[in-house]
């Protein structure tokens, strides 16, 4: 009789013990996490006044959540990141791209980044991310998403109106045809003056 009461005890315990898991597992499963995912764009050369605004695209893959604003407008120098709201774990993956800017005088970075973001619970039942970010086909993780972009420097093709609008090259043929005649008269003279001596 004992060890049957015994048994019904544990039996009890077990339940509960499982029923406060499960309850604690729907509990977490309704938790949410969103998840920053910065993105930054680098400038050099001769950039130019005003900055110019570099507009980013998040694609989604696979069925992975979307983020909340696509695509994001980062202006050269700074970050701005992606905001992406997660409910569930699992392995999430996104590609990151920058759409080739307007400035004739600039070079753009094609790079795009591979993001895989999986998400797991922590040990307090908590929904947790680590991120893995890949340049292009590269193995080794990039860490970051940033693009550089480049501005040539080039010589200012409008030079300054003086308000003088002659035809130099008019004026230096008539030079040039000014010192040849010159020259032949000079020349001319020279040998009349040997042929009087």
């Amino acid at each position: 009789m004992k060890k049957r009461l015994f048994r019904e005890i544990v039996a009890l315990m077990l339940c509960i013990v499982c029923l406060m898991g499960l309850s604690q597992t729907a509990f977490a499963a309704d938790e949410e996490i969103t998840v920053s995912l910065p993105v930054t764009v680098l400038v050099a050369g001769n950039t130019p006044t005003p900055a110019e605004k570099f507009k980013i695209e998040l694609t989604a893959l696979n069925g992975a959540p979307e983020a909340q604003q696509n695509p994001i407008t980062v202006r050269g120098g700074e970050a701005r990141p992606f905001y992406i709201c997660f409910d569930k774990v699992g392995v999430y993956e996104y590609t990151v791209k920058q759409e080739k800017g307007t400035n004739s005088n600039a070079t753009y970075d094609k790079t795009e980044y591979h993001v895989k973001l999986t998400i797991t619970y922590n040990i307090k039942g908590q929904l947790e991310v680590s991120a893995a970010i890949r340049e292009g086909n590269q193995t080794e993780k990039a860490g970051k998403v940033v693009f550089r972009n480049n501005y040539a420097y080039r010589v200012p093709s409008n030079t300054p109106k003086t308000g003088d609008t002659a035809n130099f090259t008019l004026y230096g043929i008539l030079a040039g045809a000014s010192t040849l005649v010159l020259l032949y008269l000079f020349l001319t003279r020279k040998k009349k003056d040997q042929e009087q001596e």
